[in-house]
């Protein structure tokens, strides 16, 4: 086994940036998209986000291509919410995503801003370069 140390901020964002993700669907996403890392041995970090997007701080093994993964997390969780739990709104997802690469020195400060993602966007208190998803 070869060592390795990648740790990823991912953002992407509902489609038209629509605000989709509330209480309840955040419930039934979250889990899921946690499980669904556990499938590519990903570490979870940190998943949070805010009524049009999600953040993921993960660690993605590098047999698995970053893309690979955020495509079958946003596939398989809008077809899970859609046809599964029969979510009251359509989740879709945007076409692509955000990935930000950091060091280790800097997870506590990736993952203390993912937690606190409700209270950034509240508070207008958001990083521009941790939130772009266009």
């Amino acid at each position: 086994m070869s060592y390795w140390s990648l740790h990823y901020h991912l953002v992407w964002a509902t489609k038209y940036r629509a605000c989709l993700l509330d209480d309840q669907v955040e419930s039934l996403l979250y889990p899921f998209l946690i499980q669904k890392c556990c499938e590519f041995e990903t570490q979870v970090f940190a998943l949070n986000g805010y009524q049009n997007h999600v953040h993921l701080v993960a660690s993605i093994p590098p047999k698995f291509s970053i893309s690979e993964v955020i495509g079958t997390l946003k596939g398989s969780s809008s077809y899970y919410l859609n046809q599964i739990m029969s979510v009251e709104v359509e989740i879709r997802w945007q076409r692509g995503f955000s990935v930000f690469s950091f060091g280790a020195g800097q997870l506590k400060y990736v993952v203390t801003y993912v937690e606190n993602q409700k209270i950034h966007h509240q508070k207008s208190t958001t990083v521009n370069w941790l939130e772009k998803f266009d």
